[in-house]
């Protein structure tokens, strides 16, 4: 119990420091935090014009354009999320007749420019001229923009081996001609009477049989996609009415694999 009571008191004087803004364990003083809210914003021309500054938080710019539109009962009657565009609003937010109050900061986005604390200080004509005084000079650049430069130039030159094949990285591998659908089958004698060959490419017969239907008219006038056999085709498949995404299927029972010529190495007295 007594150690538990200690622990507890730790950690409410830890608490209480955080909260007081006390040095740290090392000694430093905390930062404080960041206050919340928008950054303040450089204006462009048209928003600048509208609120008479040059440089204001959005929060604020939101909260002069919505006292106008109250000032002179802008919102719509029907439904008072929707801001009527006067006069003075349309170059904010161009050829709307009217914007809805959630989507208003989007379009008001584009009228904003950098923030005021990411604008680089103003220089002196001093130090200017020492600048440039500085740049005549053939003292060695500083250790830590060789190092930039060095890291820039790296990912450049490891690119440039890729390209060129000196990598490590191992050639694609080339896909073997002949396979899958482009392999020669073997067809039934019913099949091989209506193409007119005993060994052909799976493509070839399904373009064989579709210049066969064409030629021979036996596309169902109703509905192109139904193919009417002739006898010829019957003997394949059938005497029944069938569709283009059947063919495969009915094609099946005709179509067998060909077998590889097995080589044997024979030797020579």
């Amino acid at each position: 119990k007594p150690r538990r009571v200690k622990v507890k008191k730790e950690k409410k004087e830890k608490k209480a420091k955080k909260s007081s803004g006390e040095e740290g364990e090392d000694g430093e003083e905390k930062k404080e935090k960041k206050k919340g809210g928008f950054a303040e914003l450089y204006l462009k021309p048209v928003l600048a014009e509208f609120t008479g500054l040059d440089k204001c938080k959005r929060t604020e710019v939101v909260r002069l354009i919505w006292k106008h539109v109250k000032e002179n009962n802008l919102q719509d009657e029907k439904d008072k999320r929707f801001i009527v565009i006067d006069d003075k609003l349309r170059p904010l937010f161009g050829s709307k007749k009217r914007v809805h109050m959630f989507s208003m900061n989007k379009d008001l986005t584009k009228h904003f420019g950098e923030k005021v604390s990411d604008m680089p200080p103003e220089v002196d004509d001093a130090e200017e001229s020492d600048e440039a005084g500085s740049e005549g000079d053939d003292s060695p650049a500083p250790a830590k923009a060789k190092a930039k430069a060095s890291r820039a130039k790296a990912p450049a030159a490891s690119k440039k081996k890729k390209r060129d094949g000196d990598g490590d990285a191992p050639p694609a591998k080339k896909r073997k001609a002949g396979g899958g659908f482009t392999a020669e089958v073997g067809l039934s004698e019913e099949l091989g009477a209506l193409l007119g060959t005993r060994k052909l490419a799976r493509t070839q017969v399904v373009k064989g049989l579709w210049e066969y239907i064409k030629g021979n008219n036996l596309q169902n006038p109703a509905n192109k996609m139904q193919i009417i056999p002739d006898k010829k085709m019957e003997r394949v498949f059938g005497k029944d009415i069938f569709t283009g995404f059947s063919m495969m299927k009915l094609l099946t029972p005709h179509i067998t694999k060909l077998e590889k010529p097995e080589w044997k190495l024979v030797e020579t007295l």
